[in-house]
This record gives structure tokens, sequence and C-alpha cells, in this order.
């Protein structure tokens, strides 16, 4: 495409901040016309094809996430093609490509080697995935698997990267083992869910709807599940296990024990699963959707257990607990793991409490090639046609019903690209 027939204005999703006066705020999104600006060195011009919602829009939305900027486009989720570059001869022109949705994390497996953010609706960095042309570094872009479509390729990074370090980095998840993931119907539980099978480990899910588990155990592939609603959740779960065993006739794994715990609810999920986990067991919390604290006591310490952290929030590793108030609206979303004083002193004989954010742009191409080897398709539970239906995202977002990704599709799916 030549110089003169590229585009120079793209429609986006843009934030505008609310009042302050008023509260609780909800801020404005609308769509409103942008300038593109001109490709600068190792920048291409990328024509998104559609971009995904994460629950950071909506706490965006609501005022309860930090450093949100005023009049700047929203979403860190999305897939188009290259068609225009800094560089005539770019081998990434004309490809179909995913951004990275965070910026400040290359490779070091222990966390961001410098100032750590997820684009969209923040002042750093200054673009979002919700918007007809986004101009972007040339490194901050990976291709998509050829069995992927670009719907399911914007549903895949914020999810499959969170997913695949909780399960594989911090997780260390094998074939045989016995893993619980709680509160499936997520897009990264249900990712993560996706892992595990892959990798041939044993997997079991909670979820409040009876008809979500009836479709992680047809659909993807899980042994079974429970009502975490259900007060004898923990016996109904080692019930199941114990099947597993007798069922298994004395070939596979013979355990009733769990291996990893894949955790999003918080609270005392040690406590309830003590009796079930096998020494050395490991628990894995990507999220604090339920409760804020999770309680760790001697019984888990004398049992080896470990638990770890792995947060797909973006700032995290800038928000310690001096820098948001007591009082907060966001802490209880955002502090990944509270230990109660009383026991904190214990972590040291046998394990320590790791938080991380979502994970190393080097571990989401692994991710990447993981699913493409696998053929593993994120899962997509409403496509919205265009950026003027994008507001039916929040709506969808605040009901909490879907099982899988809201996907904006953003260029129609007839368009010549």
């Amino acid at each position: 495409m030549s110089s003169s027939s590229l585009p120079v204005t793209t429609r986006c999703i843009v934030l505008t901040k609310a009042s302050s006066s008023v509260k609780p705020a909800l801020h404005d999104t609308s769509v409103k016309l942008r300038d593109i600006p001109a490709l600068k060195e190792n920048e291409v011009l990328v024509k998104m094809v559609a971009a995904a919602f994460n629950h950071r829009e909506l706490w965006q939305k609501k005022d309860l996430y930090p450093g949100i900027e005023d009049n700047s486009v929203i979403g860190c989720d999305g897939s188009g093609l290259v068609i225009a570059s800094s560089n005539a001869t770019d081998p990434l022109l004309h490809k179909r490509v995913f951004l990275t949705p965070s910026r400040g994390w290359k490779k070091d497996p222990r966390g961001p080697e410098k100032r750590f953010a997820v684009i969209g609706g923040a002042a750093y960095p200054p673009i979002g995935t919700m918007c007809e042309y986004v101009v972007v570094e040339r490194d901050e872009l990976i291709e998509v698997p050829q069995h992927l479509s670009f719907e399911q390729a914007a549903a895949w990074p914020c999810a499959g990267i969170t997913a695949y370090r909780a399960v594989f980095v911090k997780g260390l998840v094998a074939s045989g083992q016995n893993v619980l993931i709680t509160g499936i119907g997520g897009g990264v539980a249900l990712t993560a869910l996706q892992l595990c099978v892959a990798a041939g480990a044993n997997v079991y899910v909670t979820s409040s709807s009876e008809e979500k588990i009836k479709r992680a155990v047809d659909e993807f592939g899980a042994k079974g599940g429970v009502n975490y609603k259900n007060q004898d959740w923990p016996k109904e779960l080692h019930a199941l296990l114990k099947e597993k065993v007798a069922s298994n006739g004395g070939g596979g794994s013979n355990s009733s024990d769990l291996d990893v715990i894949i955790d999003q609810a918080g609270g005392d999920i040690c406590g309830k699963t003590i009796r079930m986990l096998r020494l050395g067991a490991i628990i894995v919390c990507f999220g604090m959707h339920a409760e804020r604290m999770i309680p760790f006591t001697m019984p888990n310490v004398l049992k080896n257990i470990e638990l770890k952290g792995t947060r797909y929030i973006s700032e995290l590793a800038n928000l310690i607990s001096t820098q948001l108030p007591p009082a907060s609206a966001f802490r209880p979303h955002f502090l990944s793991l509270t230990i109660p004083p009383s026991t904190i002193s214990s972590f040291p004989l046998f394990s320590t409490p790791v938080g991380s954010t979502m994970g190393s742009q080097a571990e989401l191409v692994e991710a990447t090639n993981f699913i493409a080897k696998h053929k593993i398709i994120p899962q997509i539970s409403h496509i919205l046609d265009g950026l003027d239906d994008a507001e039916r995202g929040f709506e969808l977002l605040e009901d909490g019903s879907s099982m899988g990704k809201i996907v904006v599709r953003i260029t129609p799916k007839d368009a010549k690209l």
C-alpha cells in the first residue's frame, strides 16, 4: 500500500473521565475519530480486525483502576494485519499479527526488567486495541498461529500469558498430575483448563454454574467439577478424586491428592483443600475476584505447600501497599496476596509467597507456540459487530454469565484486507 493511500484517521473507543464530583464515577466510553501519527523508525501500521474485552476495561470505566488517562483509547487485546512499515522490505508486511499487551518485560523469568505497564486506557503506553488502525513498534507484535482466526487471536494474549505462567511457570503442571481450577468460565480459567488438558493433566473445576461445569467436562476435557456454592464442595471434590483412582484400576495416576491448584477466588482455598493436597503441592493465585485474603497456616507449612501469585492485571509491581490508601475501592481487586500477620513469620521455613504480573514477552511467544502445536483455540462467548456495538461488552462483563471471551469484530468479516 503506497503512503498516499494510507488512512490518516481512525475511529477508536475512547475513555473520557467523568467529573470528579460524581461519586461513584462512571467514565464515558464512546467512538471518536483520531489522527493516525506518522510512522517512526521500527514502527508499523496495523489494520485492526478484532479486539477483546478484559475485566480491566470494566474496572477502568467504573474508576476502579489506577493510572486511567483521560481521552485515551481502551483495549489491550487485539489482532490485525500489518499494512505499512517504516521499512519498505519489512518481513512483517501483510502478516497477521496480535499485539503484545504489555511493555517493560521482555524475558527475565523473575519479573519485568523495566517499568511495567499494560496498553489501553493509560498515558503509558499511549495506545489501545479498540480502534480501526494502530501504530505500534514492530517488536511488540507476534504472528498469529495459522489455525486461529483474527477473532480467536484477539482473545488470546492477556488470558493466554496469564494462564501459561500460572500453569507451567508457577504451577509446574505435568502429565498425570491432578489439578484444580477454580471459577471456571472466565478467559484465564478456561485457557488454563485447555493448557492443562493438553499437557496430560487430570483437571477438576469449580463454578457456581452447573452448566459451566458440564461444558468444562463435555467440551474442554475436565475430569469433573463441583459447585462451590455447596458448603460441602471440598468433600464432593475429594470423592471425585477417589473415584478417579478407583476407575484407573491401578493404572495411570494412582493418587487422590491434588498436585496443583490454579485459583482466582481467594479466600480460604488452603484450608478447604488441605486434606486433599499432596505434600509439596502448589497453589497459584492469579486473581482475587471474590476475597482479598488467603489464610496460610501452620498445617500448610508442615505439608510443604507452596502459595504463589501471578496476576494478569497491569501495574501490580508499582502498587505496593503504600501506594493505595487502605480504603481504596480498587484495593480488594488488586492485591494478589494477603497473609495474616499471625502466620507470615512461618513462610521462611518452607515456602515463600511469590507475586508477579501477567508474564514476559518471551513467555507469551512460548505460550503461542504451545497452542500452535496443540491446536488449542481460545474460547469466545460473544462476538460484537463493530466498534459501535462494543458498549454491550461492558454489560456482558457486568453480567458475568459468559463462558469465554467477549470479542469486538472491528473490520467486517467479508471486508477485503
